[in-house]
């Protein structure tokens, strides 16, 4: 069974958790990228005004750099992201939506991060 393990990173924390799942199950990786990267400032959600807020708001596919040329050689596909406001980034779509996924198995390789009283919670 051929296994891709596609994956966004906003802050190396998804990255890390791809590239060990990879080691296991001998998976090909695809790193998720935005053609503009994100900036620290970019991702801090507590500003209204930050890009990341913009997109969710927007709702406008975010471009990313490269593509998967055939997903069709891969039986599993793990998708990889942290969650932003309760779901996936705006930035994993175009990837997901250029596959068929007629026939695969999609499990999430998901990184949760909770504010709670003021600190943030990784789990």
């Amino acid at each position: 069974m051929k296994t891709l393990i596609a994956y966004f990173s906003a802050e190396g924390t998804t990255a890390k958790l791809a590239q060990a799942l990879a080691g296991i199950t001998k998976a090909d990786l695809f790193e998720i990228k935005p053609e503009q990267p994100y900036t620290a400032a970019d991702i801090k959600w507590t500003n209204p005004l930050a890009r990341c807020n913009r997109e969710k708001i927007g709702k406008k596919d975010v471009p990313i750099q490269g593509k998967v040329d055939n997903w069709d050689q891969y039986d599993l596909i793990y998708l990889g992201f942290p969650i932003w406001y309760y779901g996936a980034p705006i930035l994993s779509r175009p990837s997901v939506r250029d596959t068929t996924g007629a026939g695969r198995a999609f499990p999430s390789l998901l990184r949760q991060a909770a504010a709670t009283s003021g600190r943030r919670r990784k789990s």
